[in-house]
């Protein structure tokens, strides 16, 4: 097919897609420049002591506190993902009291059920 007739039958989906890349690309290129890690001379490649180390904030910080909030009952990310088929055993049933034995959960009664 004939170059242009293929510009013109392009879907919108491509043209957005061309078009963030080649964004996406010039804005590599610049963070890449003002780092100092693409373009120039060898000798300002040399200058760079430590490409590691740590670089200015863009702003000067201005934070005095940090408020942490810890908020119980949430269950863990690592829980969540893992197969349970204990679970689907359970499922209605009340908690067994192996679970809860010696163990002081925030909002979960020994009589509630799985």
């Amino acid at each position: 097919m004939d170059p242009i007739q293929e510009k013109i039958h392009q879907s919108r989906r491509d043209f957005l897609a061309t078009g963030a890349s080649g964004l996406g690309g010039m804005a590599l290129l610049s963070m890449l420049a003002r780092d100092g890690l693409f373009g120039g001379s060898a000798s300002a490649q040399s200058d760079i002591i430590n490409p590691l180390a740590p670089k200015p904030p863009h702003f000067a910080p201005k934070a005095k506190a940090c408020i942490f909030i810890f908020m119980a009952g949430a269950p863990s990310q690592v829980d969540l993902f893992d197969p349970k088929p204990k679970l689907n055993e359970l499922d209605g049933q009340k908690m067994p009291d192996s679970m809860t034995e010696n163990v002081r959960f925030a909002f979960i009664q020994k009589d509630t059920a799985v």
